[in-house]
């Protein structure tokens, strides 16, 4: 189960490439790509190296001007979206 505390990083063996503010990426795993929005990407960004959920949140709550609270559960869902499709690591 994800929480807060969560330290996550992103799979090595994907590709990537930017697109107008916007990343897509290759799973070389499942033959999959995936389009990310503007947020979405910014997580992405935060991922390459191992992070707390809560340090996401919070990043992206003063980056994007909301407030953490409205922030955390799309950023739990989002994670547990790319956790699903094994797309990252949990480390605890």
């Amino acid at each position: 189960m994800l929480s807060l505390s969560s330290i996550v990083v992103r799979k090595d063996e994907l590709l990537e490439s930017s697109v107008d503010n916007e990343i897509i990426l290759l799973s070389i795993q499942n033959s999959q790509s995936y389009g990310l929005n503007p947020t979405a990407s910014r997580i992405w960004e935060l991922l390459n190296k191992p992070i707390s959920i809560g340090e996401i949140t919070q990043l992206i709550a003063e980056e994007f001007g909301v407030a953490e609270s409205d922030c955390e559960k799309d950023v739990l869902s989002f994670i547990t979206n790319l956790d699903s499709e094994k797309l990252i690591d949990i480390k605890t």
